[in-house]
């Protein structure tokens, strides 16, 4: 059933950036988890495959190329779907001009809910269940103690972290779907 997913998922571990804690094949593996809980919890008509790749998929470009992380931030929607595209056409795993158009537009809309709230409501439901999977696995508890202890005595990462203590408070602000309490942060 979901074959390509399989497929896709055992090429592009080789690329990821393993000792990446914050963008790397982990935070892939939340991203598709928490997809497919607000897919099930709210009853989403979408194919859970397509899902699955674009979740594994779109923060690939942080392990694929180096460019200072403010870079990476401003031009996301622009690299990572070409990151994707690339990584898909290295494969060999077919989809279809639809399937990938569906993929790489979640890919390219997931990037900024938080803190800018820029939000896909007015997209289509994959680069909505994309980009509030992403913005949970961003307030991650296991995951913020990761950023953490790589924060040290970086003041940028620090000053980031204590936004988003604050800012998790009324964390459906950041999010297209409201979720119900399965879904949310763990």
């Amino acid at each position: 059933m979901m074959e390509r997913y399989d497929a896709l998922k055992v090429f592009a571990r080789e690329y990821f950036n393993i000792d990446d804690t914050i963008h790397g094949y982990n935070h892939a593996l939340q991203v598709i988890k928490n997809s497919h809980c607000i897919a099930n919890k709210h009853g989403c008509n979408v194919d859970l495959e397509l899902l699955s790749i674009a979740a594994l998929l779109h923060d690939m470009h942080f392990s694929i190329e180096s460019h200072t992380p403010i870079y990476a931030y401003i031009f996301e929607p622009y690299v990572a779907p070409r990151v994707a595209k690339d990584i898909i056409s290295m494969s060999g795993v077919n989809f279809s001009f639809q399937e990938l158009d569906i993929i790489l537009e979640a890919i390219k809309n997931h990037p900024h809910s938080f803190p800018f709230r820029r939000l896909n409501r007015s997209k289509d439901l994959y680069s909505q269940i994309l980009q509030d999977a992403d913005t949970l696995e961003l307030f991650n508890t296991k995951r913020l103690q990761n950023v953490r202890g790589y924060a040290g005595q970086n003041i940028v990462i620090r000053s980031w972290l204590l936004i988003k203590d604050f800012f998790a408070k009324d964390m459906n602000r950041y999010l297209n779907i409201e979720l119900s309490s399965d879904c949310e942060r763990k």
